[in-house]
């Protein structure tokens, strides 16, 4: 979800996910509706996630389980999710309609809880740059993504990605101050919805403008 970084695609891969994890029988099914609902808990609860916001994760991610324990293809059973922008890899044969769905050794069970144990705490351990309380700080949000997408003297032009909210956000950060611009998403003809494809710069012309995929867009302070 992250390495995608589009607009829209986290409820994608939170189906896939789930998907993937149910064709694998019922022991996919507890693992997957177990750590899928202790992240929705912890993005409401500890992050401060919109309600909303994890409410639409979970109907995804429900969709994908109920999808992936009839053995569908996970792609078809979520392709409801796919949103402007996102190219997805052909899955592998294994998830086919036949594949290996639902058979599993003893081993390879236990191979799976491990990992999946294993992952579920690299996400709550991980930290990620976040600007909502000023500034830059780090706390246990996989989700967000920061760049430095231009530098002015002493200013940068930084971009806040939520992942899983889609939440995007343009700051200017000086001197270890930060202050929130409009972002051009959605305001500009040509803004791509896979983050990384855009080019966002200072307009060195003009310091009241930026240059958005060639388009010159006003720099506005954003209302609070």
């Amino acid at each position: 979800m992250r390495a995608a970084n589009t607009i829209g695609a986290d409820k994608f891969f939170h189906c896939m996910a789930n998907c993937q994890a149910a064709r694998r029988g019922s022991i996919g099914v507890l693992i997957s509706q177990t750590m899928s609902e202790s992240r929705e808990l912890f993005d409401e609860n500890i992050k401060g996630d919109p309600r909303v916001a994890c409410d639409a994760d979970r109907y995804a991610n429900q969709i994908g389980r109920d999808g992936g324990s009839r053995c569908d293809p996970c792609v078809s059973v979520c392709s409801r999710f796919v949103p402007q922008g996102l190219t997805y890899p052909v899955p592998r044969p294994n998830f086919g309609p036949n594949g290996d769905c639902g058979r599993f050794g003893t081993g390879v069970q236990m191979r799976f809880v491990r990992i999946s144990v294993i992952v579920f705490a690299i996400l709550l351990s991980a930290v990620s740059c976040d600007f909502r309380n000023g500034g830059c700080a780090f706390v246990a949000n996989p989700d967000v993504k920061c760049r430095v997408l231009d530098r002015r003297a002493s200013t940068e032009l930084v971009e806040y990605f939520n992942v899983d909210t889609n939440d995007l956000r343009l700051f200017l950060k000086s001197d270890g101050e930060s202050v929130e611009i409009t972002h051009p998403f959605g305001k500009v003809t040509n803004f791509d919805p896979k983050i990384d494809s855009n080019v966002i710069k200072f307009d060195k012309n003009d310091s009241g403008f930026l240059i958005v995929n060639g388009e010159r867009f006003q720099v506005e302070r954003k209302a609070k």
